[in-house]
């Protein structure tokens, strides 16, 4: 029922993952992430105490973002390490037969000084993780981690005041080859391990606007432009935890701590480990681990293709191509007035124009086709007013590098661009440039704010 359960979830990721309207704000990412922290095997055995230990993971997964919603699956390997002591001496007593004498049964008593089990355990997990990304760099994430044990170990180290007492021998018998004395000890058993249901939460940052910005620097320093095919990948830190809320062990009780099948005499001591004992018997064994995480992502979505180059902030005009709309006419008719209209708005030189209900797909220079009504009005005053020349601008909201920022922005300006030119605008007559984040209009605290950011200008030049 539970891995039916397991698999019925990570379906259902997927299949929102797949079905997931493509023109929104969406992205897609390979993830590669390694943690380290505080780990420990928790359980109630009685008189001990866990001081825990080390514990690491490392992983490798797909992430979907819908907006600020985040999903993540993949394949995750987890080592634990933990240690237990028992608080206090113990003594146990076994019996060992005395062979001078046919059928004597000499008591040993084994006075337990110290007693370490550490614990060595690793499990391969699939992690099932929904979040949201808020206040633009922080963000939550939470779910459950599905897994099995892979690898599970003890070792035992003790140290124990052996002796006996027998009214029934002298002294000379006791010397003559059976003492006492303190003696150490060591074993090393395997650990049967049980599934893994590991609630797990994390909460943290991305890193994008310090590490992007850096390694932007370096570049540009080095007078070389980075160029990719994909979008640029996005970094995290994050603290974390995860409980397994199942019992972990699964091994056998094979008696109490002393291992009585490997010990051929009183004083060759060998010892079991706790979760191998009676002392474990009913008792569950909760695994933890919590800690930091560092997470790469990369982005498998490919950047929008830059069709042309030129200055820093400005482009090349292209061929025009042939026109599918009515093409301006050949004769340019002078201008009459100081203003032009543009819809019902009248126009003067180098006041900048905000394109209205613009869209663009989520993070790239894809116009939104609904949204391309919005460049009629420009269009039309391009065809009435045949001597004007324009310069296009774009501009972003401050989510992201600034180098992610700037080339956005001069790519939207483009799209814009070759929207015109491709309904007959000469391509002489239009300019582009990008200013990024640098002139908000608005404040990039709020969605609303950010999203007045997100536009495109234009701007009477001649």
């Amino acid at each position: 029922m539970k891995r039916t359960t397991a698999i019925l979830v990570l379906v259902l990721l997927v299949s929102s993952a797949i079905a997931a309207p493509k023109k929104t704000e969406q992205r897609h990412f390979i993830n590669f992430w390694g943690g380290a922290g505080y780990s420990s095997m928790l359980h109630q055995i009685p008189d001990t105490k866990v001081p825990g230990g080390f514990g690491a993971e490392l992983g490798v997964g797909y992430e979907y973002d819908r907006k600020n919603l985040l999903m993540q699956t993949g394949l995750e390997l987890q080592y634990l390490n933990s240690k237990t002591r028992i608080g206090q001496p113990f003594l146990v007593q076994q019996q060992f037969l005395y062979t001078p004498i046919d059928n004597h049964l000499l008591t040993y008593n084994y006075n337990f000084t110290d007693f370490t089990d550490t614990q060595h355990a690793m499990f391969l997990n699939i992690p099932l993780l929904m979040g949201y990304r808020f206040k633009e760099n922080w963000y939550f994430m939470a779910g459950v981690r599905l897994g099995f044990g892979v690898m599970g170990r003890s070792n035992t180290k003790a140290i124990a005041d052996v002796s006996f007492t027998d009214p029934e021998l002298s002294e000379d018998v006791i010397n003559s080859g059976h003492y006492t004395g303190t003696f150490s000890a060591n074993g090393k058993s395997a650990v049967k391990l049980g599934f893994n249901l590991a609630p797990s939460v994390e909460i943290g940052a991305y890193l994008d606007k310090w590490i992007n910005k850096q390694s932007d620097e370096q570049t540009q320093s080095k007078g070389k432009k980075k160029r990719s095919r994909y979008l640029p990948p996005s970094y995290r830190i994050a603290a974390f935890a995860e409980f397994n809320a199942l019992n972990v062990n699964k091994s056998i009780t094979e008696g109490g701590i002393l291992d009585m099948e490997k010990m051929q005499k009183p004083d060759d001591i060998y010892v079991h480990s706790l979760l191998n004992s009676e002392n474990a018997k009913d008792v569950a064994v909760h695994n933890l681990l919590a800690g930091v995480k560092f997470t790469y992502m990369f982005s498998i979505d490919k950047a929008p293709r830059k069709k042309s180059s030129g200055k820093s902030g400005t482009t090349k005009p292209k061929k025009p191509t042939t026109p599918t709309k009515k093409t301006e006419p050949e004769k340019p008719q002078p201008l009459q007035t100081d203003t032009i209209k543009y819809g019902d708005i009248e126009v003067e030189k180098e006041q900048p124009i905000v394109l209205d209900n613009l869209l663009f797909e989520f993070s790239t220079a894809n116009i939104i086709e609904s949204s391309k009504s919005s460049l009629e009005m420009l269009l039309g005053m391009m065809q009435t007013h045949t001597q004007v020349k324009i310069e296009i601008i774009g501009h972003t909201d401050n989510v992201g590098s600034d180098s992610f920022n700037q080339r956005l922005s001069e790519q939207r300006a483009e799209a814009v661009r070759d929207y015109l030119v491709e309904n007959g605008i000469s391509a002489d007559r239009i300019t582009t440039s990008g200013r990024g984040a640098t002139q908000p209009i608005d404040t990039n605290l709020t969605d609303e704010g950010r999203q007045k950011n997100r536009r495109v200008e234009f701007v009477i030049v001649e």
